[in-house]
């Protein structure tokens, strides 16, 4: 069965998988697809044929209903009559049986898993990330897309608090960035997130009148969204990818996670070693890949300023220099050098680090400002000097008798060494 629904983006045409040419058809089972458009996915049936998989907008379906000359029950697609979004799936209409819009939903879980298998048996890995991460979800990490739990239990209690300790900078520079977010997309009900580099929510921010549902689907501190556990998802395959990412309803591996969507960007310590994920998760049907995109863009903007505060907080004592060209355009954040009273780089962000080559999640030997920001010069005592009696002076405003004080010396061997280091007062 080809799907071809994974890999759609905003703007795509609609696709059709299998024989198009008609819809004189009895469909069955209806799904929300994964563009922005308000494509369904219909299983259908043909005279003399086996099943098809069409990819079409509700609008062509509703003209396709209506020009093929359907049976009046041939029109009762669930979800067609209403329109309605229940957890990012097409809900019955109010004319259906008892039962039916959970029949739907179930059809539609079955269809979906059925899809990420095929995909997984197809060539589809080696052009579409989300295929890659479906495959390794599944062959990898041995995961059943219709599994109606994750692989683990939540942490909870001491399990959980200790787990918080051990991250306790890291959530203490997190939470005003929490509380900011939350207080951007909280309103439009969606919840905030930080994870550990394990995979595991380590805190959250919630809207109080969705807060319940977020935790039965899920998406609450102690519980693991590792890819190992819960199969393709926001806060997994950032973590394994180390990258921004979207994964938008039924770009999930697991059936059970299609009603979210969730964008996240990781976060790595001052040593440039992956430590987290901010997450920002919604579980609302309206929110289409242009919302995603937007609030996607504050998911990184978050993750950097996280980064930035961790960075500043670790050299306290230091220098920060913005180097590099500051933010590069793959949204790795600022690159920041830390220098000592010495003028030596001590510390290095990550996007300064692969700026200057310096590799990731180690020290670094401690080397010249100078040297990194320009060719090398060699070092000599008198351009130290120099140095100092000019930083003196421009301290004392110009004044050598002041200067003179400053550095604990006579006016008259200030002038000696102004001398000697061919500094004169007109530089």
């Amino acid at each position: 069965m080809e799907t071809g629904g994974a890999d759609a983006t905003a703007g795509d045409r609609p696709k059709v998988c299998g024989d198009p040419s008609r819809i004189g058809v009895q469909p069955s089972t209806v799904e929300r697809g994964p563009s922005s458009a308000p494509f369904l996915f219909v299983r259908a049936s043909r005279p003399g044929r086996g099943g098809i998989f069409v990819q079409r907008t509700m609008g062509e379906i509703g003209k396709a209903l209506q020009t093929e000359r359907m049976e009046p029950e041939d029109k009762a697609v669930p979800g067609l009559a209403d329109g309605r979004v229940v957890d990012g799936r097409v809900a019955g209409s109010p004319e259906q049986a008892p039962g039916g819009e959970e029949q739907a939903m179930a059809d539609a879980e079955t269809m979906h898993s059925e899809r990420v298998l095929d995909a997984v048996h197809s060539s589809r890995a080696a052009v579409s990330a989300v295929a890659a991460s479906w495959c390794r979800s599944a062959l990898h990490h041995g995961l059943d897309p219709a599994a109606r739990a994750p692989a683990v239990d939540p942490l909870a209690g001491r399990d959980l608090d200790l787990l918080r300790a051990a991250n306790g900078e890291l959530l203490a520079v997190a939470a005003p960035v929490l509380d900011r977010l939350h207080g951007s997309v909280g309103l439009a009900g969606a919840c905030v997130m930080i994870a550990d580099a394990g995979g595991v929510v380590l805190d959250w921010r919630a809207p109080d009148g969705d807060a319940a549902r977020f935790e039965e689907l899920g998406l609450a501190p102690g519980v693991s969204w590792a890819e190992a556990t819960q199969g393709t998802n926001g806060i997994g395959t950032c973590l394994v990818e180390q990258r921004p990412v979207t994964i938008h309803r039924d770009e999930h591996f697991a059936s059970r996670n299609v009603g979210v969507s969730c964008m996240d960007a990781p976060i790595f310590d001052p040593t440039g070693r992956l430590v987290a994920a901010l997450d920002i998760s919604s579980a609302r049907g309206d929110h289409d890949r242009a919302m995603a995109t937007m609030i996607g863009a504050l998911v990184q903007d978050g993750a950097r300023s996280i980064e930035r505060d961790l960075f500043c907080r670790h050299y306290a004592d230091a220098r920060i220099i913005l180097a590099g060209g500051g933010t590069d355009q793959a949204g790795r954040g600022q690159a920041l050098l830390a220098v000592d009273r010495d003028d030596l780089v001590i510390g290095a962000t990550r996007a300064a680090r692969q700026h200057f080559r310096l590799g990731n999640g180690t020290r670094i030997d401690p080397r010249p400002l100078g040297d990194m920001l320009g060719p090398a010069v060699p070092a000599s005592f008198d351009d130290a000097d120099r140095a100092v009696l000019r930083q003196a002076l421009a301290r004392a405003g110009g004044n050598v008798s002041s200067a003179a004080r400053l550095l604990g010396i006579g006016r008259a061997t200030f002038y000696r060494r102004m001398e000697r280091v061919g500094l004169s007062l007109r530089h």
